[in-house]
């Protein structure tokens, strides 16, 4: 039959930054879709039954890259009949640069298309072989949301469906009530050899008005190698639901130790509302 577009319903699209892999960066890939766009029907049980068609790529310089394709069967039990919106997940390994991401959603059902193609960037890890603190990314359990992860497994992730979890944010903001992560990368400099990179020592706070601690993580000694693959530490730390009041908050980082010519330090802002 034919394809009917839906105007107005592409998928809001996103992009984030992994581990360094042997051949790229390790990207995952995020739409997100509103249920309503989608046809749900009454199955056993009180569940809500749906299938939707996920495709897309990544092209540059009109090569593709990556590729996808997954049909998600979806099954709301519960309280997932309560999600208003529809969450894919998956992973590709792109070396650094700018890219054209497109990503289309198709309803079996009506067939009813939404599109949409946007400019995503993946940067380098580190320079030259140098010691390298990456960016903070937040994570959050969002409980209007139904996760479907497939094709994660390349990146180092776990596929899923319909399980409440963790999901990235491009902004760094969460309620009162949510419970989040706090992510980051350590990479030390890869030419030094394993004994002169320990101790690595991590001190960890969170901020509030003139910066006044407020919350502090447990600081670290890291005396293990780094993940093999990438060579780099994935640093998590959890941030449980109703710890900070309303406002805005700065996380900041300070690493050290023998493999580092000075002290790395990242501040990142979080908003609690």
């Amino acid at each position: 039959g034919k394809v009917k577009l839906i105007v107005g319903g592409a998928p809001v699209t996103e992009a984030f930054a992994r581990a360094p892999g042997k051949s790229g960066r390790k990207v995952l890939i995020k739409a997100t879709v509103p249920l309503e766009s989608l046809t749900l029907t009454p199955a056993a049980g009180a569940t809500l039954e749906g299938l939707a068609l996920v495709r897309g790529r990544v092209m540059r310089n009109a090569e593709t890259l990556c590729a996808f394709k997954h049909d998600l069967a979806l099954k709301l039990t519960g309280e997932g009949r309560k999600a208003r919106k529809l969450v894919y997940e998956t992973g590709c390994v792109l070396p650094p640069g700018s890219y054209d991401l497109t990503v289309a959603v198709l309803d079996s059902a009506t067939n009813e298309l939404g599109a949409r193609t946007t400019t995503m960037r993946v940067p380098a890890a580190a320079a030259h072989r140098e010691a390298y603190l990456g960016d903070v990314q937040l994570w959050a359990r969002d409980p209007e949301a139904v996760l479907v992860a497939a094709g994660v497994t390349e990146i180092g992730m776990k596929d899923s469906s319909g399980k409440p979890d963790m999901m990235p944010r491009s902004e760094r903001r969460i309620t009162k009530s949510q419970e989040a992560l706090l992510s980051y990368l350590i990479c030390p400099p890869t030419a030094m050899p394993g004994s002169a990179l320990w101790p690595i020592n991590v001190k960890q706070a969170i901020l509030g008005e003139k910066d006044e601690s407020v919350a502090k993580f447990g600081d670290l000694r890291i005396i293990e190698p780094p993940d093999a693959d990438t060579g780099c530490y994935q640093i998590s730390n959890l941030l449980p639901r109703d710890r900070l009041g309303s406002g805005i908050y700065t996380f900041t980082i300070q690493v050290a130790g023998p493999s580092f010519p000075s002290t790395l330090t990242r501040r990142a802002a979080v908003a609690v509302q």
